[in-house]
């Protein structure tokens, strides 16, 4: 991601009134990418590798 920080760019939506309502799934290969996530703000997370339809899940359920 132009060598940004997901975490960060997560913290910077969630402060900002305008976006802090969008929910954010983030995708990581990393560990604690559960803790990670939630650290930084995150509704969810998806750990790499993860089959689409999981994913696909994961979007549905913040978008309805």
């Amino acid at each position: 991601m132009s060598g940004q920080d997901g975490r960060d760019i997560c913290k910077l939506l969630k402060k900002d009134k305008n976006t802090k309502d969008i929910a954010v799934i983030m995708v990581s290969a990393g560990k604690d990418i559960a803790k990670s996530a939630r650290d930084a703000g995150a509704q969810d997370f998806v750990a790499k590798p993860f089959e689409v339809i999981d994913l696909l899940e994961k979007v549905e359920k913040y978008t309805s």
